[in-house]
């Protein structure tokens, strides 16, 4: 059995400041959340899920097509991108360009839709 704890023995902290006593931020300063907002937040992020979007580089060489779940739906390569002297190395740089900039729109996306939720729920 372990010992009690004394009221007498447990000495307060001080009081959390500035972000700490409120670690919601500005979202919760005035009271709750408007329930309205939050299921248009939620409506948002759902459709962002299922639109397509697109990245591309190279001018257009390499262009890869995914969902806002980052399920990739295809990848288009210019016979362009590949030329008379194959440089694979290249392509596999456009490639990956292209992902990164797929990865980046969706995340523009998701931000923009979540507004002020977004950084209270990591995104």
């Amino acid at each position: 059995m372990t010992d009690a704890i004394e009221p007498d023995d447990v000495t307060p902290g001080p009081a959390p400041a500035g972000d700490e006593a409120n670690p919601l931020g500005d979202l919760l300063s005035g009271g709750m959340p408007d329930l309205g907002s939050l299921v248009d937040g939620l409506a948002a992020v759902q459709s962002i899920q299922s639109a397509s979007y697109e990245g591309s580089a190279g001018g257009g060489l390499v262009r890869i097509v995914a969902n806002g779940r980052m399920d990739v739906e295809s990848v288009t390569i210019s016979p362009d991108a590949l030329g008379d002297g194959t440089d694979v190395e290249l392509l596999a740089d456009l490639v990956h360009a292209a992902l990164r900039d797929l990865t980046a729109q969706i995340a523009a996306a998701q931000q923009q839709a979540m507004g002020p939720l977004g950084g209270i729920l990591g995104q």
